[in-house]
């Protein structure tokens, strides 16, 4: 990417980083505050080169680590969403799409929330 003074980087990250981090996760917690961090400053070291590093965290998706969770837990969550619907896997796509094209060449440093406005910051 510095050769070719171009290129993009997206983290996927978590919303766990946003306000109260989740109780018996903190393992889970401190990688994602760590590439959050890293991203960050990779962001400013690597702008002379036309590279932009971004984050995405999205909020509860459903994959085999949270298919384990109660289903209480699962429905609390999606009525505490705005939009009234699970976010998908498809919607982390997109939005990483969106980072990886030009339309986003002025972005970075950014960490986009992908979340149906569960937590309006």
């Amino acid at each position: 990417m510095k050769a070719k003074k171009y290129g993009k980087i997206v983290s996927i990250i978590s919303t766990s980083t946003l306000g109260k981090p989740p109780s018996n996760m903190s393992d889970y917690v401190v990688s994602k505050y760590s590439l959050l961090g890293i991203s960050k400053c990779l962001a400013i070291e690597m702008a002379r080169f036309n590279i932009t590093v971004n984050c995405i965290s999205p909020s509860f998706i459903e994959t085999n680590l949270t298919k384990v969770l109660p289903s209480k837990f699962k429905e609390i969550s999606l009525n505490q969403t705005p939009l009234g619907r699970e976010i998908t896997p498809q919607d982390v796509a997109n939005t990483a799409l969106f980072l990886l094209s030009e339309n986003s060449n002025n972005i970075t440093g950014e960490n986009i929330v992908v979340y149906g406005g569960q937590t309006i910051l």
